[in-house]
């Protein structure tokens, strides 16, 4: 599903989003992550959806 989809769908309470260094975040683990990963984490931040983490 594009983000706009679930931006529409599941909007993100405020102060929700994540400000995340994937530069130093993926040398650090090694491997790249998928962009709609990130994009995700940046507009969602970490957490859970309905209590399940």
């Amino acid at each position: 599903m594009p983000i706009n989809e679930l931006l529409s769908l599941m909007p993100p309470h405020a102060g929700s989003a994540s400000d995340v260094d994937w530069d130093e975040a993926e040398r650090a683990w090694g491997y790249s992550l998928p962009t709609d990963y990130k994009d995700f984490v940046g507009r969602y931040g970490a957490g859970a959806i309905r209590g399940r983490p």
